[in-house]
């Protein structure tokens, strides 16, 4: 029983956003990876209007630039390297599409492993 405790504890454990990998091999991996990992500001906006984009989700390690997600229906949208303060304008935007379409798409990028 102990040792089942000890096990469950540290899969709970989230690891720190700095030993996430250079570059992943999918999405869904990536997804799974950021989404594990514990950064200095996580913040997900889904609460407004949108024609087509259903939530917005940032994670920085730095506090400075990080991921950005964009939930669109069933699929996610993947951008790295995305400044805070880019971040906190998309946030407050009236129309999250015109501030996509605007400054951050053509912008940033995600690449996977070839």
């Amino acid at each position: 029983m102990y040792f089942l405790l000890i096990l469950f504890f540290f899969s709970c454990t989230r690891e720190s956003c700095e030993n996430l990998p250079q570059s992943f091999s999918s999405y869904e991996l990536a997804e799974k990876s950021i989404r594990k990992a514990e950064f200095k500001m996580e913040e997900t906006q889904s609460n407004f209007k949108s024609s087509w984009i259903n939530r917005i989700e940032f994670y920085s390690c730095d506090g400075e630039f990080g991921f950005l997600i964009i939930k669109i229906k069933n699929k996610s949208y993947f951008f790295e390297g995305v400044p805070v303060n880019l971040w906190e304008e998309f946030k407050q935007a009236e129309s999250k599409g015109k501030f996509y379409h605007r400054h951050i798409k053509g912008k940033f990028t995600f690449k996977l492993n070839s």
